[in-house]
């Protein structure tokens, strides 16, 4: 087994997660360049936004990834930040679709890049 773990396959499948997580950030500071304000114009009644949005986005492009990432989770995944009363519902119901279609992709990055680090932690555990 140590072979393997000094094969070229080896450091790609440890380098992949660390890749995707790159690839998120990127996508984020995209997002944030051409698409934040509309995002933000979409979802002006919703009071997590209100409160700690102004505050995120003075802290340069890692408030911004952060502001992009929960923008994403109330979108894709309304329920708790409904029940928390995050977001408005009006705002969640006429959001744009192509906006909505953005923020899957960048759920689909997070996700890949979630379950790959535990292929890789159970690939690592399984060849101990």
């Amino acid at each position: 087994m140590e072979e393997f773990w000094t094969s070229w396959l080896a450091i790609c499948l440890l380098i992949s997660p660390l890749l995707l997580a790159l690839l998120s950030i990127v996508y984020s500071l995209y997002l944030r360049t051409y698409h934040l304000n509309h995002m933000l114009e979409a979802l002006k009644n919703s009071r997590y936004l209100q409160t700690w949005g102004a505050v995120l986005l003075n802290q340069g492009w890692y408030g911004a990834v952060l502001v992009i990432a929960k923008i994403t989770q109330m979108i894709i995944w309304p329920k708790v930040s409904l029940q928390l009363g995050e977001v408005d519902p009006v705002d969640l119901e006429f959001f744009p679709k192509h906006l909505k279609h953005l923020l899957k992709i960048k759920a689909g990055i997070i996700i890949s890049a979630s379950l790959w680090m535990v292929f890789v932690f159970v690939v690592m555990q399984l060849t101990k």
